[in-house]
């Protein structure tokens, strides 16, 4: 079991989302019919998506040795619909500092050249 398994066995609401470990340090969002948020496209709600980004930079912070992760700000860009199917948010560090880290988080799908949302945020840590 990884840092990141034992950070989302620890908390009720990633283990409500369904949150997993992928390969190389990223986090899943699984394919959920309760996560559609347009019946007729079936394509994920957007608060959804935002959550799952969100969360990831806090694991993503967590497993790397911060003890805890306050959000400061967190912004999300949609790029496009997203179909009720396996996500994969991966984490890039802007700057990390003393009290202050700056992240980015890409979501893909089936192709990570095809990105479904982007966030970039800063976290208290």
């Amino acid at each position: 079991m990884t840092v990141i398994d034992e950070l989302i066995a620890a908390s009720p609401y990633y283990r409500y989302l369904g949150l997993r470990t992928g390969t190389a340090g990223t986090v899943v969002l699984p394919a959920d019919s309760r996560n559609i948020g347009d019946h007729t496209r079936a394509v994920l709600h957007g608060g959804v998506l935002a959550a799952f980004l969100e969360a990831a930079a806090v694991l993503h912070l967590r497993s790397n040795g911060a003890n805890g992760a306050a959000t400061i700000e967190c912004t999300t860009d949609f790029l496009r619909a997203a179909p009720v199917a396996d996500t994969t948010a991966t984490v890039t560090v802007i700057r990390s500092g003393r009290r202050v880290a700056h992240l980015r988080i890409e979501a893909w799908q089936d192709d990570a050249s095809r990105l479904v949302a982007v966030a970039h945020g800063s976290w208290l840590v």
